[in-house]
């Protein structure tokens, strides 16, 4: 870490000129590195169905379909005769964001880029052309009867590419800490607090969906063989609900945090009140509750989520400090806020347009889960260390 924050000297000086041109090819290639590995492989899957299922279309055309769903993977929407497909698959968005923490890690591993300064140069100039060479491929991506905006993919490449390289970067070389060690507060145990409380979430929305779908097998059979008759057509609508399943699993977690999701006019899940309408014909969707009775129970999960964070906040704080109750309750709340936020911007990322009219509006609103979810969380966990935190100092 020493040698990142501290420029040792070589031989012979290097010119500015020289050193930013190859930071500049360095970036360039671990950014094409990233996009073509993902890209091939995720075009391999779709050619092996496509030999596998034989759909009448040519060999062009499923690796343009692969194409199309590597950009919406990346933020992209997908707009034809029948309307825009703007929903991500956070599950397919997970294979770039990995590549490019392997780009970033790589760049900061690199002896030429030997300062804090170098790596961030590096890692801003591979979001950027990583973003470029995105809004380039939109361009292959499109035909006759789909189009793919070029600067939503663009911009959410970007970001992503940004995001993902310096947390590569950053879990190399360790400099993340430290602007966190100068913030004042138990940072260490509002970080474990909430990541506690972030885990206890996912997990819970994961089991929310899992016991949904368990409780209506049938139905989930029933609408795959309507969907997919064929065992080629059945693997692919597989991986289809796969690439889905971190999309539905925060659908079910806003549903226990209150506001729930849409999807379309006329279908709406709530903690309190579920109206079913026309929905797509996709098995994951077998999860809906029948007769309109909201899932009572997945109210369970914010709060076991709070009750997690005021607990492990409190367990941590032992070990560094001894505040008192309201003050572990404030820092408490202030970690269930941080979640609540990052559910937010998940729910947010989750939903979408999955076509026009009825299916305009699909997943729930991020602004909405957030502010239900930092009441929810912020209550509970101060709530629970307060408690935990009294009980501890009267024993």
């Amino acid at each position: 870490m020493t040698d990142l924050l501290e420029h040792r000297s070589s031989g012979t000086a290097e010119s500015p000129a020289r050193g930013g041109y190859e930071t500049l090819g360095t970036a360039a290639l671990a950014a094409l590195w990233a996009l073509a590995a993902g890209l091939l492989g995720l075009t391999a899957v779709v050619l092996v169905g496509w030999l596998l299922d034989d759909t009448g279309v040519g060999v062009a055309q499923a690796a343009q379909v692969s194409l199309q769903a590597y950009l919406l993977a990346h933020g992209g929407s997908l707009s034809a005769a029948w309307g825009t497909l703007g929903i991500v698959p956070l599950g397919l968005t997970l294979l770039p964001a990995w590549l490019l923490v392997r780009a970033g890690a790589a760049l900061a591993r690199r002896r030429s880029l030997r300062t804090a300064i170098k790596i961030g140069e590096a890692v801003a100039a591979l979001a950027v052309v990583y973003a470029v060479l995105v809004t380039m491929l939109t361009a292959l991506a499109g035909n006759s009867a789909v189009s793919v905006s070029p600067w939503r993919a663009g911009v959410g490449a970007g970001l992503l590419a940004g995001l993902a390289a310096s947390a590569g970067a950053l879990r190399v070389t360790g400099l993340g800490l430290l602007p966190i060690s100068r913030l004042p507060g138990p940072r260490r145990a509002v970080a474990a607090a909430a990541a506690a409380g972030g885990l206890t979430l996912v997990v819970g929305g994961a089991l929310t969906l899992a016991i949904s779908l368990a409780l209506d097998t049938g139905r989930y059979a029933e609408l795959s063989r309507a969907v997919a008759p064929s065992w080629t057509g059945a693997v692919g609508l597989a991986l289809l609900g796969a690439l889905l399943l971190p999309n539905a699993i925060v659908y079910a977690i806003t549903v226990g945090v209150g506001p729930g999701f849409a999807l379309g006019r006329g279908t709406s899940v709530g903690a309190w009140n579920v109206d079913i309408d026309t929905v797509p014909a996709l098995p994951l969707l077998a999860a809906l509750p029948d007769g309109g009775t909201p899932p009572y129970a997945a109210l369970a999960v914010p709060v076991l989520a709070g009750i997690v964070i005021g607990l492990v906040l409190v367990r941590r704080l032992d070990s560094e400090d001894e505040r008192g109750v309201l003050s572990a309750a404030g820092w408490a709340a202030l970690a269930a806020v941080g979640v609540a936020l990052l559910l937010g911007v998940a729910a947010y990322l989750a939903g979408g347009p999955l076509g026009s009219g009825r299916l305009a509006t699909v997943g729930p609103s991020g602004w909405l889960a957030a502010a239900y979810a930092a009441v929810e969380l912020g209550v509970v966990a101060a709530v629970a260390a307060a408690a935990a935190r009294f009980r501890r100092r009267a024993a």
